[in-house]
C-alpha cells in the first residue's frame, strides 16, 4: 500500500493530482465554528472555544476541484448541511445520505441550547461507486467520545475505519484534503487501502506523518 503526504494549501495541491488517482474523498474539514468566537460550556465549567484560524472558514468551494472519483463522504455542522449539499450537486455528486456518529458525552455543552451529541457526514456518491455495506447497515454509528490527543476535533480511529471498508476496496486510493492529525491515513493502513493526505498546518502535518509510519510499521510487524 501506498502513502502520500503534502504539506500546503488543498485548494493548491488538488490540481496537480492525477485526475485517476483517487477513488474516494473522505475527510473532515474545518466546520468555521469559531467565525464568530464565543464561550460555552465544558463539563460544567464555561471556557473559551477556540480551535484555531483553520477553524474560522468553512467554504466549500474545495469540492469543485476535487480529483475525479466516485465517493465522496465530508463531516460538517449540521446547520451546513443544505450549503454542502448545494454545492455537491452543482458539481456533479448525488447527494445518498447522511451519516451520523453518536458520541454519547458531547463534552462541549452550550449555554441555554440542547447538548449537541451527534456529529453528521454528507455522503455523496457519482455512478459507479463502491458499497460494500450490504443492505442493513445503518446510518448512525454509535461510540463515545473520548479524549482527543492529537487534534481538538479529531474523530474516532474507527468511524473512519468503518467509512473506508464500506465505501472503499483494498488496494483503492482515498484522497483527505484536510488530514489534521492523519486518523484517515492510519485508518487506510489498518484497512489495507492507499492513502493521499493533505495538511496545511506544520504542526498536524508532522503528528499525522509520525502517527501514519508508526501504523505502517505495525502492519509491517505483523506480517
Amino acid at each position: 500500500m501506498t502513502v502520500k503526504l503534502y504539506l500546503g494549501d488543498c485548494l493548491e495541491i488538488m490540481q496537480e493530482l492525477e485526475d485517476d488517482s483517487v477513488d474516494a474523498v473522505i475527510t473532515d474539514p474545518p466546520y468555521g465554528l469559531m467565525a464568530e468566537p464565543g464561550k460555552v460550556q465544558m463539563r460544567g465549567k464555561v471556557v473559551a472555544q477556540d480551535y484555531g484560524d483553520w477553524d474560522k472558514s468553512c467554504d466549500f468551494g474545495w469540492i469543485d476541484i476535487v480529483p475525479s472519483c466516485k465517493t465522496l463522504v465530508a463531516f460538517h455542522d449540521q446547520k451546513q448541511s443544505t450549503a454542502l449539499t448545494n454545492v455537491a450537486e452543482c458539481s456533479g455528486w448525488k447527494l445518498k445520505h447522511f451519516l451520523f456518529w453518536d458520541k454519547g458525552d458531547s463534552g462541549i455543552n452550550p449555554r441555554h441550547n440542547f447538548v449537541n451529541c451527534v456529529e453528521v457526514a454528507g455522503f455523496f456518491a457519482k455512478k459507479g461507486y463502491t458499497w460494500n455495506g450490504g443492505g442493513a447497515t445503518r446510518n448512525i454509528y454509535r461510540y463515545n467520545r473520548r479524549p482527543t490527543p492529537y487534534h481538538p476535533t479529531q474523530k474516532p480511529l474507527e468511524i473512519m475505519k468503518w467509512l473506508c471498508e464500506i465505501l472503499t476496496n483494498p488496494g483503492d486510493t482515498i484522497l483527505d484534503p484536510f488530514m489534521g492529525s492523519g486518523t484517515t491515513g492510519v485508518a487506510c493502513v489498518q484497512t489495507g487501502r492507499n492513502f493521499i493526505g493533505i495538511e496545511i498546518e506544520p504542526k498536524y502535518y508532522e503528528i499525522a506523518e509520525a502517527r501514519i509510519a508508526e501504523a505502517q510499521l505495525q502492519i509491517r510487524m505483523e506480517l
